[in-house]
């Protein structure tokens, strides 16, 4: 204890005189460091030995050898001792019980680590695995690197070495063009911002899709690839063509309503002001109308304007 209080320790300990109220005392609160005798008067021997070290647990464990302890120093070591301190020398215990703490720390700090880690890969792992979006590693001339399982069945492949094999320029997997879009967004930052373009899947059909992610860089800050998460906008962007359809259209006929028309007028004005030239209006008056439903009911007079729309159209 005074050697530990000159090498400028603040000290607080308990004294255990049998392992078995050392065990105790690591139950009920925990320590920084155990030193022990060896041999001691209450316990000896491997039993002894491996007892002392199932109690401390992650503890540092010390011991204090006397003259007849120094021959079991590989014993100590084997059974799980941190470090040992000739009891002739007790003036070594502070350096010894520095070590032992600085050990301590240092594993603390990898558990904690190795936990953000698992954590970390954890989160990368879900990410990845994600089936509501595609995840990929790309070069800088667009070709896939690695890809998720959710692109490759959003592309409409079997395996992801299906798709990495079939990725070629050649085959319009992913536009190049697109590659050169991403390499300029990532001159200019990190990260790349949504772009949406056309990708094509195995049976050739198109689909849209919204990328975004962030540019790879190598030690000369050349952009060498980028990481993309990939989402399927298809389905969203096939609604809002319809809503946008049905917002400028007669829903019975199909034919331009009067938005459109309106839209449309303006257009060719602003057209006729600017090129001097005069444009044409043509109107269409359908006659017999009222007859046809009153006679043949409503549904009848709906077939005849669809027939006259798939004329005009």
């Amino acid at each position: 204890m005074q050697e530990l209080k000159k090498a400028q320790f603040t000290v607080s300990a308990d004294i255990a005189l049998n392992l078995a109220q050392c065990t105790e005392q690591l139950r009920s609160q925990s320590y920084d460091v155990v030193v022990a005798e060896y041999p001691s008067p209450s316990w000896n021997g491997s039993q002894g030995l491996q007892s002392l070290r199932q109690a401390v647990e992650e503890t540092p464990l010390l011991f204090l050898t006397t003259s007849k302890g120094k021959e079991s120093i590989a014993e100590l070591t084997a059974h799980g001792a941190f470090d040992y301190v000739d009891g002739e020398h007790i003036a070594q215990l502070p350096m010894a019980v520095r070590r032992a703490l600085n050990e301590k720390k240092l594993r603390t700090e990898l558990e904690e680590a190795g936990k953000a880690l698992k954590h970390s890969q954890s989160l990368y792992r879900a990410l990845v695995d994600n089936p509501a979006y595609g995840v990929c590693r790309c070069d800088a001339q667009g070709k896939f690197v690695s890809v998720n399982q959710a692109l490759v069945t959003m592309l409409g492949y079997a395996t992801k070495e299906e798709l990495l094999a079939a990725n070629h320029p050649s085959d319009g997997v992913f536009d190049l063009g697109t590659g050169s879009a991403l390499a300029e967004r990532s001159a200019e930052r990190m990260r790349i911002n949504p772009i949406e373009i056309e990708w094509k899947r195995k049976n050739g059909t198109a689909l849209k899709v919204r990328l975004s992610g962030r540019g790879i860089f190598d030690e000369h800050g050349d952009c060498v690839g980028h990481e993309i998460i990939a989402v399927d906008v298809t389905e969203e962007r096939t609604l809002e063509q319809q809503l946008r359809n049905q917002a400028s259209s007669d829903s019975l006929t199909g034919l331009a309503n009067h938005r459109r028309l309106f839209d449309a007028l303006h257009a060719e004005i602003c057209r006729s002001k600017r090129t001097k030239r005069e444009f044409s209006l043509v109107l269409l008056d359908l006659d017999g109308l009222k007859k046809i439903n009153d006679r043949y009911g409503h549904l009848a007079g709906d077939r005849a304007l669809c027939r006259l729309a798939l004329i005009l159209a």
